[in-house]
């Protein structure tokens, strides 16, 4: 009797020997963005001299903005307008595999653009923002431009 427990356990010892020595059989690729070393924080200044900051992550294959953050100044006859704008917690897919163009749909109008000059790591492009008075009516767009480098 003892004979045959002796045998049942040596067969189990060697299927888990066996199993834990066996080579996975998931050949599959894990997806990398093309520029990977775009992922990080990015920051640098816009044409008026305000702090801008872009939070890039990969995202499978794809490069996202998951955070941005800038200041714009605006002013026309009877207007003067400054206006900060951050946002995070978003997902939005690069349009190429090195640069974005968004806009967030509504008025007052957001959009952002930027392209990664990868060999020199420097990221360029513009802002455009709608401002509205206070009673909500149109008071213009101002646009301005930026270059940031990652921190």
């Amino acid at each position: 009797m003892k004979i045959k427990y002796f045998a049942i356990i040596i067969l189990a010892v060697i299927g888990l020997i066996a199993v834990s020595c066996s080579k996975s059989e998931d050949a599959t690729p894990v997806p990398v963005p093309k520029y990977p070393q775009l992922a990080g924080t990015w920051s640098g200044k816009t044409s008026q001299d305000s702090i801008v900051r872009f939070v890039v992550a990969a995202q499978g294959s794809s490069l996202v903005l998951t955070a941005y953050k800038y200041a714009m100044n605006y002013t026309t006859t009877g207007y003067s307008s400054t206006q900060s704008i951050e946002i995070s917690g978003q997902n939005l897919v690069f349009n190429t595999a090195n640069s974005f163009a968004f806009s967030n749909g509504i008025y007052p109008l957001d959009s952002l653009k930027g392209n990664f000059d990868v060999p020199s790591m420097i990221l360029s492009g513009t802002i455009t923002k709608e401002f509205k008075k206070i009673d909500g009516t149109p008071a213009g767009t101002g646009s301005v431009t930026y270059t940031a480098t990652k921190e």
